[in-house]
């Protein structure tokens, strides 16, 4: 039976701008479906609209919760800009997750699960999941 992604509570939307190479954005629409119980994601891509914009979606597998939604740009030699972030605030909205966290949490996702490298962007270690550091407000 297929996963049906639930919509996002609580979420906000943010531009981020970022260029991905060809490699990353064939991984990312590829996406990844979980092969066992102690997978706890998956990554789904849409067929592009009418803009020819892909989304892509992060949800848990096991309940369909989505958390995040990439929304990708085709550019020439099929390559993406990653033009905007949607994430899942959390329960306060007062004290929600940041952008910068939310964009963190998918890169280590991408490169966990997917293999993508994001040229561009500094490794970030996975403790800062679900960790904000104190340093990670909104500019």
């Amino acid at each position: 039976m297929p996963l049906t992604l639930k919509p996002i509570d609580n979420d906000q939307t943010a531009s981020w701008g970022l260029n991905i190479s060809s490699s990353d954005f064939q991984k990312l629409k590829s996406g990844f479906s979980p092969m066992s119980m102690d997978d706890k994601w998956v990554i789904k891509a849409t067929e592009p609209d009418q803009n020819g914009s892909i989304a892509v979606h992060y949800a848990r597998s096991w309940t369909g919760a989505q958390f995040y939604i990439l929304t990708l740009k085709p550019t020439d030699n099929n390559c993406a800009v990653v033009e905007s972030i949607t994430w899942r605030r959390g329960p306060n909205a007062d004290a929600g997750t940041s952008s910068k966290q939310a964009r963190k949490e998918t890169v280590i996702l991408s490169r966990m699960l997917l293999g993508c490298q994001f040229e561009s962007l500094p490794h970030y270690d996975s403790s800062i999941f679900w960790n904000p550091q104190d340093d990670d407000s909104d500019d």
